[in-house]
């Protein structure tokens, strides 16, 4: 029985929870997922909502908690420790994830290296997610399996093999083991081939209508019922990992996400939607889907829009759903390169986007990558050029509108995997082009750490030497600047300099976009 808000308050755990089970009487398998970021972010994520409640409705007798940043040594519910479990999901959204998993594992008293741990007397470790799905070998040193498919195959694999047994016992964990390695999406360590496995359609795949919530901490996109509208993205950009991972696009039915919209926000008591999609307006029925929305006094914000799909006449649909920001994507200010990179420049476009949304009250976010293949020196200029003159046509007043820039971060399974990654000097000379040209324009301007970046490159293009360095400067609890050296000293391949295939391992991992992301590579290598 879930405690549910109904009028009255009912919660529970270190985070005042509330759309949870309790946990008390439970004597089946203990289950821990962990989510390597912030409480906050892990109630936002889609993956920790669904693995949640599938497990407790399937698995009634369970005990399933879970583990964050905020809470690394003791359960949000039952307060165990996570060596008291049996199983634990790790869920790796991105690359910086696996350190500060890791750093979660030692603070358990839990041995960091696969090796050397005792299935028994340590918890059998499943990892998955996007950047395992793309290359599981750095994460093989920490897990005992890595998942290469969508987290709802390995739950209904899993939720098998466990139901199948009728009393509890560790000495079992050795079996889950063995039948969870066997799985043509499993990757262990010595494995020459893994299929990524994908489910065939959204209708088909469990959806809960109830989220966790708390009355401490809201989740990032704020109140209302959180929904997958399509996975995958067609448009298949160079350096976008979970394009690739996550191909072909499945959209789910105008039918079913209204049915399921309807019933979440009734069971959440909040008007408001937050719709999940790489492109959203790539959708067959996006348009109507808004107008339904609309029509019934739901708000809604959409985190991800491919700029290519908006018109003026969505952004106004789009504002009045509620949403306050536009977010904005051009990558680069230079033709040339915006055609190589699979997203052609249109400042017309993004001109007249950029007055409708002024005029609606909505503020602006624009997205630019620097380091994209052949880009040249002047491409901070160039990126800050293209703002000036879309504050200049819309008029746009003081602290209307972002820019965020990111240097590339060439990864595994993309094509971008062939190419080396912007220096540091000459990311931050391109970085002071764009604040300078930009200067005194009222304009806010964020960077993404470079050295962040570097080490993101560096553990998606690894191999299981990778995760060994990562799991000795975890021992070692030595500073973030030091993991650098660590996986220098361990072996790994420099995102600095540009890669052939036979600096490619990860080519283990079985997909049917395996020509294009060679094709595509070689192209985009051929401009560095």
């Amino acid at each position: 029985m879930l405690l549910k808000f109904k009028g009255k308050e009912l919660h529970t755990g270190l985070f005042d929870e509330l759309n949870v089970y309790p946990v008390s009487g439970r004597k089946g398998v203990k289950i821990a997922i962990v989510f390597p970021s912030t409480y906050q972010a892990s109630i936002t994520n889609l993956f920790v909502n669904i693995a949640y409640y599938y497990l407790n409705e399937e698995l009634p007798n369970a005990l399933v908690d879970r583990f964050t940043l905020d809470n690394p040594t003791e359960g949000a519910l039952s307060a165990l420790g996570l060596g008291s479990f049996d199983i634990i999901l790790a869920s790796i959204t991105f690359e910086l994830d696996l350190p500060a998993f890791i750093k979660i594992l030692i603070k358990n008293g839990i041995p960091p290296l696969t090796r050397r741990r005792e299935l028994g007397k340590h918890p059998l470790i499943i990892g998955g997610g996007p950047s395992i799905m793309a290359n599981p070998l750095p994460y093989s040193a920490v897990m005992d399996v890595s998942f290469v498919g969508e987290g709802e195959i390995l739950l209904k694999h899993l939720t098998d093999i466990l139901g199948r047994i009728k009393r509890w016992r560790k000495d079992y964990l050795r079996g889950v083991f063995y039948e969870i390695r066997e799985l043509k999406e499993s990757y262990v360590l010595g494995k020459t081939e893994v299929i990524r496995g994908h489910v065939r359609s959204l209708e088909s795949i469990y959806t809960p209508t109830m989220l966790i919530r708390s009355l401490k901490t809201p989740p990032i996109y704020g109140d209302g019922y959180y929904i997958e509208v399509s996975r995958g993205c067609k448009w298949l950009c160079p350096f976008c990992l979970e394009a690739y991972v996550s191909y072909p696009p499945r959209y789910r039915t105008l039918e079913n996400l209204m049915c399921k919209v309807r019933e979440g926000v009734r069971n959440l008591s909040s008007e408001r939607t937050v719709l999940y999609s790489l492109s959203f307006f790539d959708h067959p029925k996006s348009d109507e889907i808004l107008e339904n929305l609309i029509n019934e006094g739901i708000s809604f914000s959409l985190p991800s829009i491919r700029y290519h799909t908006l018109t003026p006449e969505r952004v106004e649909l789009i504002a009045e759903g509620g949403q306050k920001t536009l977010t904005l994507a051009p990558e680069t200010g230079i033709h040339e390169i915006s055609n190589l990179v699979g997203k052609p420049l249109l400042p017309e476009l993004l001109e007249s986007l950029a007055i409708k949304a002024l005029n609606k009250g909505m503020r602006l976010k624009f997205y630019f990558i620097m380091g994209l293949p052949g880009e040249g020196a002047d491409a901070g200029l160039k990126a800050g050029n293209l703002i000036q003159k879309i504050i200049k046509s819309s008029k746009a007043g003081k602290g209307m509108i972002k820019v965020s820039v990111n240097p590339l971060v060439p990864k595994a399974w993309t094509p971008m995997q062939y190419c080396p990654m912007i220096g540091k000097r000459e990311f931050k000379s391109k970085l002071k082009d764009l604040i300078l040209s930009l200067k005194g324009l009222g304009v806010e301007i964020n960077s993404y750490s470079w050295n962040w970046a570097y080490i993101q490159a560096a553990i998606s293009l690894g191999n299981y030497n990778t995760g060994k360095g990562i799991a000795a400067w975890g021992i070692s609890n030595e500073s973030f600047s030091q993991l650098i050296n660590y996986l220098r000293n361990y072996g790994f391949i420099d995102p600095l300099k540009p890669r052939s295939d036979k600096d490619i391992s990860w080519d283990i991992v079985k997909d049917i976009n395996e020509a294009r992301v060679k094709s595509y590579g070689t192209l985009l290598c051929r401009r560095t």
